[in-house]
């Protein structure tokens, strides 16, 4: 069936707030109902935690029976599981997620971490640590992480993104047809974020080789975390344990719809990520 189903939805890993070694994927089934399924729920018996979550890839069936879009999940040990979110039939819950197979990257995601693909199988990651939020470069095909710098003055960043309606100058288009070469890790990546620093909250853009960042708009709300999704950004806020889901819209000066979401019972975000919207 084809031309029925919307993918490119949010997809997030969370936990429950009532249980927090609780993990899950979660997916935002559609923006018109704000309605949510949760799968791939997990309890890590081992003390993993899920922590940030980038999209990778997608394909569609060659008799166009399902889509499949491809992601990666940190978990707050280090490893980096593959995750697959597939949508069968023209049904808009006939989706599964599965968990794949996983590497160990040797980063320490404990204190919270957010990801976004910025080019051909490589990454961006943001870890917070106790001396700060460190940004590194991760290759997909080699497995290897590479620190580029260290966020100036922020305590915490969520909500990795290109973000190119933000600030389009800053974020150059791929090229249409891929270099025979295969390019070397950006050295000069602008990224989007929600950073907290000693003067409060702020939604700013990241030069990823310095740490160096520019505000674009203050912030007072504390959120847990999420990210961007075709030109929204999805996140939540946990008051007296109980979450709600928030989306916020750059190209409207970052103007935020609380309760965007009801149906979210104890879902509280980690980090959200994202394909391009379609219909297939």
């Amino acid at each position: 069936t084809s031309g029925t189903v919307q993918v490119g939805r949010p997809v997030y890993v969370g936990c429950d707030t009532t249980m927090p070694d609780y993990q899950y994927v979660g997916v935002i089934i559609d923006y018109t109902t704000r309605s949510k399924n949760k799968f791939a729920t997990n309890e890590f018996y081992d003390g993993s935690m899920m922590k940030g979550i980038a999209f990778v890839s997608a394909e569609q069936a060659a008799d166009n029976s399902s889509y499949t879009e491809h992601f990666v999940i940190l978990f707050n040990n280090g490893k980096l599981y593959e995750c697959a979110v597939t949508y069968r039939g023209n049904a808009k819950t006939d989706i599964s997620v599965t968990l794949g197979d996983y590497v160990e990257t040797g980063l320490d995601a404990s204190n919270g971490a957010s990801m976004t693909l910025v080019g051909e199988n490589e990454l961006a990651i943001a870890l917070n640590t106790a001396s700060g939020v460190e940004l590194y470069s991760y290759d997909l095909t080699t497995n290897t992480a590479t620190k580029q710098s260290t966020v100036a003055d922020a305590q915490t960043l969520i909500g990795l993104s290109m973000l190119s309606e933000v600030r389009p100058e800053l974020v150059p288009e791929e090229p249409e047809q891929p270099p025979v070469e295969p390019e070397e890790p950006s050295e000069d990546t602008w990224l989007h974020g929600y950073i907290k620093t000693g003067s409060g909250y702020a939604w700013a853009m990241i030069n990823s080789a310095t740490g160096e960042y520019e505000v674009l708009s203050e912030g007072t709300v504390k959120y847990d975390g999420g990210g961007y999704s075709n030109g929204k950004i999805y996140t939540s806020v946990t008051e007296y344990g109980q979450p709600s889901v928030y989306e916020v819209d750059p190209a409207n000066g970052y103007a935020a719809t609380a309760g965007f979401m009801d149906d979210i019972n104890f879902a509280k975000m980690m980090d959200l990520a994202s394909g391009t919207a379609k219909t297939v």
